[in-house]
């Protein structure tokens, strides 16, 4: 071990989402001092260790390491090294691996030590203009239609902000979903947060979706999703409610009519089957007449 750290240490250490001056001195400080980083992408990472003239040896350690790499950083740390666990970016454990490690330091009565620093949904959310008092975040959406207007549906009641992190092939198709489960409730979109081309789209799903027609570049980069707050005793969209034209016709637009009648089933209880089927061929045929949809 080197450095002025304590033995037995496990650091767990955020680092920037895109300004590397978001780099916390105290972070620097322990990255500097500790016997080994386990990152994520050591090959992401040793640009960041290189720009601040970090020589501290980086060890991979992803969601696939497994038990293996769990124990052997186990073995160091009760060996008396200190070690520091970064992500790609941001905040370890916030939809990134290193969880099963935390847990196993604890379990162990290793001292487990965060530095706090950048992360991009406390960015989005403060950048938003939503309250944030309290939220909801939910990491990524589910990539499959159905499940995503299931999770949607969910957590739609919900009065705090929902926040989500969205991959941008995919932004086009969750917008619809807002719009089919809650077209008035307003939504914002956080890309490319603390770079050069930092930007906060604002809108309802609609005018979202127009805003991506007109601009390609908001589907390009980095990006966190934020659903406002319900406001206070407003019900008009809770999951019985779901509009059930919109659902299907953001369904057709991705699955067969008899696909888009047997997961609207799923998430409009009491809803016939035959029923939406008959109405799912009639929005195919008219999504059909309409063309490609830009966004998409």
């Amino acid at each position: 071990m080197h450095g002025d750290t304590e033995a037995g240490k496990l650091y767990v250490v955020a680092t920037p989402i895109g300004n590397l001056r978001d780099l916390s001195a105290r972070a620097l400080d322990v990255l500097r001092s500790v016997s080994a980083i386990l990152a994520e992408d050591t090959r992401h990472s040793a640009k960041l260790l290189r720009s601040w003239d970090i020589a501290t040896p980086l060890v991979s350690h992803h969601q696939h390491s497994g038990a293996r790499a769990v124990d052997r950083a186990l073995r160091q740390l009760n060996a008396g090294k200190s070690l520091a666990l970064i992500s790609d970016a941001g905040t370890p454990l916030l939809h990134d691996p290193g969880a099963p490690l935390v847990r196993a330091a604890v379990q162990a009565g290793i001292r487990v030590v965060p530095i706090p620093g950048p992360s991009a949904l406390l960015a989005a959310l403060v950048g938003s203009g939503f309250p944030a008092d309290t939220f909801h975040f939910a990491g990524f959406l589910p990539s499959r239609q159905g499940q995503r207007l299931h999770l949607l549906q969910q957590l739609s009641p919900l009065s705090c902000a929902l926040v989500f992190y969205e991959a941008p092939h995919r932004l086009a198709k969750t917008l619809a979903d807002l719009q089919a489960v809650d077209p008035d409730r307003p939504a914002v979109i956080a890309r490319e947060l603390t770079k050069l081309h930092e930007t906060f789209y604002r809108g309802r799903p609609d005018e979202l979706l127009t805003q991506l027609r007109e601009d390609p570049n908001m589907a390009r980069g980095e990006m966190v999703l934020i659903w406002a707050p319900r406001e206070p005793g407003d019900l008009s969209h809770a999951p019985a409610r779901i509009e059930t034209d919109e659902l299907l016709r953001a369904l057709v637009r991705e699955v067969s009519p008899s696909a888009a009648a047997r997961i609207a089933a799923k998430i409009i209880r009491g809803s016939a089957r035959g029923e939406l089927y008959e109405r799912a061929l009639k929005l195919g045929a008219q999504v059909k007449s309409e063309g490609p949809n830009p966004a998409d």
